[in-house]
C-alpha cells in the first residue's frame, strides 16, 4: 500500500536451530503483530523452506553452510541480501547487528552472556568482542529487560538515549490447567547451554530423592549434537540419574502440558536476559524457584529466589512448595497474577513505535 513503511527483518531466528530456542519465539510473536500494524509492510530474510507469520512476506535468501559455520556464512552474506531488498528500516533480532545496512538499524539486544559470564565459550566472546562496534552504527536498540540494558550501557558504551526496554510476553497458550500427575515431578525447560547450569538442577532432585520426596526431574529442551556427550556424562554423575528424564525438544502443546501438571519449575541459570520459561510456567499457575541471579528478574513475587549456587536452599524451597498446599495455592495465583503483566501485543506495539520513529528519521 502507498505510504506503508517497509521493514525488512533478518528473519534467521525463524530458521534451522533458532526456530527452536528462544529466539524463535520472540521473533514469530513480534513479526506476527508487526504485520498486524496497517501502516507497515514487513518483509523476512529467510532460507527456503522457512515458515514465517501470517501478514509477513517471506524473501528467500541461500544459505547452505552447516552446523556451526551457519552464522559465519549468514553474518558474510546478509549485507548483500540486503542491498538487494528494498526497505525503509532493519529489524535486525539476532544476536549480533549485521555488518552493514542500507538503512537504519533497529537492534535487539537478548543478553551480554559472551562477554560478561565467565561460563561462556572463548570462540563465543572472541566473536562478540570483535564485533561489538557494530552497536554503536544502530539507530536503536531494544533490550529484552531493565538488566540487560543497564548491562548494555556498561558493557557496550551505549547511549542510553538509543536504548529501550521491551519485555516479552507471553503466548495465550500458557495458561492453568488440569493437574494431578500420577507420576509427581519438577520441570526445567532450556537448550543445553553451560550458563544454564543443568549440574546445579540434578544436585537438587538428588537431595530432595534423598529426603524421600517421590518426584523426578524432567528436563525439556534441544541438546545440540555437539553437546549431548558432555549432558549424558553429567546425567551419569548425577547424584540419582534415575530420577532424571531427558525429553529434549517440546512443541508448544507438549510443553504446555508438562508445565501444568508440573509442581515446580527449577531455574538455575547463571544469567537470563530475559527469562521466557519462567513467565510461561507462571502463566500456567506452575510455581518457579530461581536462583537470585539476573535471571529471577521476571519472576519478581510470582515464585521463590534463594541465594544463588544454593542447592540446599533450592531444595527447602521446593520441598516447602510440595508438602504444603497452602503454599502451592498462593504461589499458583501470585504466579498467574505475574505472568498476566506480560504480553506479546504490547511488545509488537512498542517494537512498531520504534521502527517508525527510526524510518520516519531516516
Amino acid at each position: 500500500m502507498p505510504g506503508q513503511i517497509r521493514v525488512v527483518t533478518d528473519g534467521m531466528g525463524l530458521a534451522r536451530d533458532s526456530a527452536y530456542r528462544g529466539i524463535g519465539t520472540y521473533c514469530r510473536h513480534v513479526l506476527a503483530a508487526l504485520a498486524e500494524e496497517a501502516d507497515l509492510e514487513v518483509t523476512a530474510l529467510v532460507p527456503t523452506g522457512t515458515e514465517v507469520p501470517d501478514g509477513v512476506r517471506a524473501r528467500r535468501v541461500l544459505r547452505v553452510a552447516p552446523g556451526r559455520w551457519a552464522a559465519e556464512e549468514h553474518d558474510l552474506l546478509l549485507p548483500l541480501d540486503l542491498l538487494r531488498t528494498p526497505g525503509d528500516v532493519l529489524f535486525s533480532p539476532g544476536k549480533l547487528p549485521p555488518r552493514w545496512s542500507p538503512y537504519p538499524v533497529v537492534q535487539t539486544v537478548h543478553d551480554l552472556v559472551p562477554l560478561s559470564d565467565p561460563t561462556a565459550s572463548p570462540s563465543e566472546r572472541r566473536e562478540w568482542q570483535r564485533a561489538s562496534r557494530r552497536w554503536q552504527h544502530a539507530a536503536a536498540v531494544v533490550a529484552v529487560s531493565a538488566h540487560t540494558a543497564v548491562e548494555a550501557t556498561a558493557t557496550l558504551g551505549l547511549d542510553s538515549s538509543r536504548l529501550h526496554v521491551v519485555p516479552h510476553g507471553v503466548d495465550a497458550a500458557f495458561r492453568p490447567g488440569p493437574r494431578g500427575s500420577t507420576d509427581p515431578y519438577l520441570l526445567f525447560v532450556g537448550e543445553y547451554d553451560p550458563r544454564k547450569r543443568h549440574r546445579l538442577a540434578f544436585q537438587v532432585i538428588g537431595t530432595l530423592a534423598d529426603r524421600g520426596l517421590p518426584h523426578t526431574l524432567r528436563v525439556t529442551g534441544r541438546i545440540a549434537p555437539w553437546y549431548a556427550e558432555l549432558m549424558a556424562q553429567l546425567v551419569a554423575d548425577a547424584p540419582r540419574p534415575d530420577r532424571i528424564e531427558l525429553l529434549g525438544y517440546q512443541n508448544v502443546d507438549a510443553l504446555v502440558r508438562l508445565y501444568q501438571q508440573a509442581d515446580v519449575l527449577l531455574v538455575t541459570s547463571s544469567a537470563e536476559g530475559f527469562g521466557l520459561p519462567a513467565v510461561e510456567a507462571m502463566s500456567c499457575g506452575t510455581p518457579v524457584v530461581t536462583f537470585d541471579t539476573n535471571a529471577s528478574q521476571v519472576v519478581g513475587d510470582g515464585g521463590l529466589v534463594v541465594p544463588d549456587g544454593d542447592v540446599t536452599a533450592m531444595a527447602d524451597a521446593v520441598a516447602a512448595i510440595c508438602t504444603d498446599e497452602t503454599l502451592r495455592r498462593d504461589l499458583r495465583e501470585r504466579a498467574v497474577r505475574r505472568a498476566a503483566t506480560f504480553s506479546w501485543a504490547e511488545s509488537g506495539r512498542q517494537h512498531a513505535a520504534i521502527l517508525r520513529t527510526e524510518a520516519r528519521r531516516r
